[in-house]
C-alpha cells in the first residue's frame, strides 16, 4: 500500500493582494519620499496663524498634505488599498509620537538630570551645566527620540500594509524605518547647519531623504515579494 505523501502546507494568502510586480517599487518610494519632502520644504510652517491650538489642528492636515506622494505608490501596487486608513494611522502615529517625545523630554530633564547631580556631587565637582554627562544624555536623548518617532510611524502604518502580508515582516519595517531616521536624521542637521544657501541646503536634504527612503522602500518591495506576481520575462 502506498503511503501517503505529506504535503506542504499552502502558501496563506493574505487579505488582500499585490497586483503588479514589485521590483522597481523602491525606486517609486524613493521618489515619493523626495517629492513629499520638497513638499514640505514649500509647504509653509503655520499655515493658519501661530496659536497653540491652530498649530495643533494644522499638524494632522500637514501629515495628510505629506502622505499624498507614498498613497499614490501603495496606490499603484496594493489592491483595494485604503488610503483614508493610511491617512488616519499616520495621524494617530504622529500624535503617539508626541506623547512620547514629552515623555522622554520629562525623563531627561528630570531623572537623567539628578543622575548628573548625583555623579558631580559623589565626585566633588561643582554642577554645571557644561557637565561631563552631557554629551551622554544627549546622545540618548537623540536616540530616544528617533526610536519613539520610528516606531510610533511604522507600527501604526503596519496596521495597513498587514493586511498584504498576513502580519510577516513587521520587525523588518520597523527595524528599517528605525535605522533610515537613525542615520537621516544627523545628516539633515549636519547640512542645515554647515551649508548657508537654502538651495543648496533643500538639495543635500532631497539627496539623504532619497538615500534613507531607499532603505525603506527596498525593504518594503522585500516584504511584499513572496506576495507579489512574477516580472514578466524581457
Amino acid at each position: 500500500m502506498e503511503m501517503e505523501r505529506v504535503g506542504v502546507p499552502a502558501f496563506e494568502k493574505p487579505l488582500h493582494n499585490v497586483i503588479r510586480p514589485i521590483n522597481d517599487l523602491w525606486l517609486w518610494w524613493v521618489l515619493a519620499s523626495v517629492v513629499s519632502y520638497l513638499i514640505g520644504r514649500i509647504l509653509p510652517t503655520k499655515l493658519f496663524g501661530t496659536s497653540a491650538l491652530v498649530s495643533f489642528i494644522e499638524l494632522p492636515i500637514s501629515t495628510t498634505i505629506l502622505t499624498i506622494p507614498v498613497i499614490w505608490v501603495l496606490h499603484r501596487y496594493l489592491l483595494n488599498f485604503n488610503w483614508k486608513q493610511w491617512i488616519v494611522v499616520n495621524i494617530i502615529g504622529m500624535l503617539v509620537a508626541i506623547v512620547g517625545l514629552v515623555i522622554v523630554v520629562v525623563f531627561e530633564f528630570t531623572f537623567l538630570g539628578i543622575v548628573g547631580g548625583v555623579i558631580h556631587v559623589v565626585m566633588h565637582q561643582p554642577i554645571s551645566k557644561d557637565s561631563s554627562i552631557s554629551p551622554i544624555t544627549s546622545l540618548w536623548f537623540y536616540a530616544s527620540v528617533t526610536l519613539v518617532f520610528a516606531s510610533a510611524f511604522s507600527i501604526a502604518q503596519w496596521r495597513v500594509l498587514r493586511q498584504y502580508t498576513r502580519e510577516h515582516g513587521l520587525g523588518l519595517w520597523v527595524s528599517a524605518n528605525i535605522i533610515s531616521l537613525l542615520i537621516g536624521a544627523p545628516l539633515l542637521l549636519v547640512a542645515k547647519d554647515a551649508i548657508s544657501n537654502a538651495y543648496v541646503t533643500t538639495l543635500a536634504g532631497a539627496v539623504v531623504i532619497a538615500m534613507t527612503a531607499f532603505i525603506v522602500g527596498y525593504t518594503l518591495m522585500q516584504i511584499l515579494r513572496p506576495y507579489a506576481p512574477a516580472a514578466a520575462p524581457a
